[in-house]
């Protein structure tokens, strides 16, 4: 059974480099490198898929959204604009974990969190939402720590009065 995980992982290597390097060869441009980090992370999500070794899902993820946003600089994105896809990446990575193993609850706080971050930050980069707003936040931010308290303790006070009755 091990053997033939290893096979599968090893022939899906060899026909992604193949794919990469024939697409060159044709003038596509230099797919092999720009494409690469996204093509491991491709080949890792079939070993997972087709082989259900579970461990493949991570690096899978992992390298499957960060190759993709290697892949877009290179092609020539504006990442003086796009560089917070580097943050939603790593956080897409863990929804993609989350959806492919149902078991994986722990995947979504992490996932929402940085890809929300991320987010924030290309609204900010790209233009859509001004850095006038961040200096409001920043002045203001401790409020929402006060509100989170409050609802806190909110909370904990009418279960306990539920309780006591």
């Amino acid at each position: 059974m091990d053997e033939n995980r290893g096979r599968l992982g090893v022939g899906l290597l060899l026909i992604a480099i193949g794919l990469l390097v024939t697409l060159g060869k044709l003038g596509l441009g230099d797919m092999f490198g720009e494409a690469f980090v996204a093509a491991i992370g491709v080949i890792f999500l079939l070993v997972y898929a087709l082989g259900k070794v579970e461990w493949a899902l991570y690096p899978g993820a992992f390298t499957v959204t960060v190759g993709t946003v290697i892949f877009l600089a290179a092609r020539h994105v504006d990442m003086e604009m796009f560089w917070p896809l580097f943050v939603i990446a790593p956080g897409v990575s863990f929804l993609i974990i989350r959806a492919a193993s149902p078991e994986n609850q722990w995947a979504i706080f992490p996932g929402f969190i940085v890809t929300g971050v991320g987010l924030a930050m290309l609204l900010f980069s790209s233009g859509l939402v001004s850095w006038v707003y961040l200096e409001i936040m920043e002045k203001f931010w401790p409020i929402g720590l006060i509100l989170a308290g409050l609802w806190l303790v909110f909370k904990s006070w009418k279960s306990r009065n539920s309780a006591d009755r």
